[in-house]
C-alpha cells in the first residue's frame, strides 16, 4: 500500500496538480518503502551474492556483489590489527547446517573496531582465503596475525548453574509472608518500562507514525470519494504497533503470587490484560530450581524459575528474566516450604529480611 500511494502522489506532484503537501507525504512514505526494501536487499546478497576481497598497497577492501548491486567496506592496512576466522566447533555436535554454512572472516582494526570481510561461507572455503590474504600481506612486508575461533552452538552451551541463595537480595522487591508451615511470595512488577523490554515505546512510536499517515490520507486534497482502501490498509498496518503495545503492557504489569506448603505449590499470574494460575501437589514435584529459559537478550541467556514434575519430567518456566540471585533465593525458599523430598530441601532455612517479610 505505501508504494502504491507513493506512486499516485508522485504522479500528481509531477503533473502539477498537487501541492507542497504531496511532496511532504512522498518524502514520508519513501522512508517506509526504503525500510521494506532493506530485507529484500539483504536476501538478494545472501541468495545471489558473492564476495570480492582486494588487497592494495595501502587498503583492505571487501565488496559484496549481487548482479548490478555492490557494497564495499574498506580499511587502511595500517589500521589492520588481525584477521579472525569464526567457525562452529566440530566437537560441539552442532546442527549440520551450522557446520556447512556458518563461518565468517572478520577484520579487527585498531581501537576495537571490526568489519565483516566474508560471512556465511563454509569454513573449507574461507580457511584457504585467510591463508592467501596472510601470504599477500606478508609479501608486502606487513605481517598480520590470524586467529581461528571456534563457536559453540547455543544448544550445546554449558548449562546455567545457580547455587542455592539463602538470603534475599538487597535489591529484591519481593514481599514474603510466612503463615505457619506455608510461605507466600508476592513478586510485583519492576516497572512498566523495564519489564516491557521496550515494546511499549516501540508500539507508541509505531502507532504515532501510522496515525500521521492516516491523518494525511484523510485530510489531503483528493478527487473522488472516501479513500476506503488506503484507510483500511493503514489501519491494518497499525496492528503491528497495537500488538507490541498490548504485549508490552502485559509484560510490564505482571504480578506473581507463589504459595508453597508441604501439601502443594500454587502460582498465580495477573497483569492488566491477563491472568493465569498453576497448581502442583507437592508429591508430584521433582525439583524447584533455576534454569535457562532458551531466550537471549543482547547475547545474554535469561534465567527463569523452573518447576519440574515427576514421571514425564515436564518443566514449567516462571519469572523469566528476573535477577539470577533473586531466582535462586525464590527457589530455595519454595523448596524449604515444600519440605522433604525436594532437592535442596535440607539446606539451612533462607534468611528473610524483616523489613520485607511478615509473619
Amino acid at each position: 500500500m505505501p508504494l502504491t500511494q507513493l506512486l499516485r502522489l508522485l504522479e500528481r506532484a509531477l503533473s502539477g496538480t498537487g501541492g507542497g503537501g504531496e511532496w511532504f507525504f512522498i518524502a514520508f512514505l519513501s522512508l517506509f518503502v526504503l525500510a521494506a526494501l532493506m530485507p529484500f536487499g539483504v536476501g538478494l546478497f545472501i541468495l545471489a551474492g558473492r564476495t570480492r576481497i582486494t588487497v592494495t598497497h595501502d587498503q583492505f577492501i571487501s565488496t559484496e556483489l549481487a548482479g548490478p548491486f555492490r557494497w564495499s567496506r574498506r580499511a587502511r592496512l595500517a589500521d589492520l590489527e588481525r584477521l579472525e576466522l569464526g567457525a562452529a566447533d566440530p566437537a560441539a555436535a552442532a546442527p549440520a547446517a551450522v557446520h556447512r554454512v556458518g563461518a565468517g572472516l572478520v577484520a579487527c582494526l585498531k581501537g576495537g573496531k571490526k568489519f565483516p570481510v566474508a560471512i556465511g561461507y563454509p569454513r573449507a572455503v574461507l580457511a584457504p582465503v585467510l591463508e592467501q590474504i596472510r601470504a599477500t600481506l606478508t609479501d608486502q612486508g606487513q605481517a598480520v596475525p590470524t586467529e581461528e575461533k571456534l563457536v559453540t552452538h547455543p544448544d550445546n552451551a554449558a548449562p546455567l548453574v545457580t547455587p542455592p541463595q539463602q538470603t534475599q537480595p538487597a535489591d529484591s522487591n519481593v514481599t514474603v509472608t510466612e503463615l505457619g508451615g506455608a510461605v507466600e511470595l508476592l513478586v510485583p512488577s519492576r516497572g512498566l518500562w523495564k519489564e516491557s523490554c521496550g515494546l511499549i515505546g516501540f508500539g507508541i512510536v509505531w502507532s504515532a507514525v501510522v496515525g500521521i499517515i492516516l491523518f494525511i490520507i484523510l485530510f489531503a486534497e483528493r478527487k473522488g470519494g472516501f479513500p476506503i482502501g488506503p484507510v483500511l490498509g493503514v489501519l491494518a498496518f497499525d496492528l503491528i504497533g497495537v500488538a507490541a503495545l498490548l504485549v508490552g503492557i502485559h509484560m510490564g504489569t505482571r504480578r506473581w503470587r507463589l504459595r508453597a506448603d508441604p501439601g502443594e505449590l500454587r502460582v498465580a499470574l495477573q497483569s492488566a490484560l491477563r491472568q493465569r494460575a498453576w497448581q502442583w501437589p507437592a508429591a508430584d514435584i521433582e525439583s524447584v530450581g533455576v534454569g535457562d529459559s532458551g531466550t537471549r537478550v543482547n547475547n545474554r541467556r535469561l534465567q527463569q524459575l523452573q518447576i519440574k514434575t515427576r514421571g514425564g519430567g515436564r518443566v514449567t518456566g516462571l519469572l523469566t528474566g528476573r535477577d539470577a540471585d533473586e531466582l535462586a533465593w525464590l527457589a530455595t525458599t519454595l523448596r524449604r516450604a515444600l519440605g522433604p523430598g525436594q532437592a535442596g530441601a535440607d539446606e539451612a532455612p533462607p534468611r528473610v529480611d524483616g523489613a520485607r517479610g511478615q509473619g
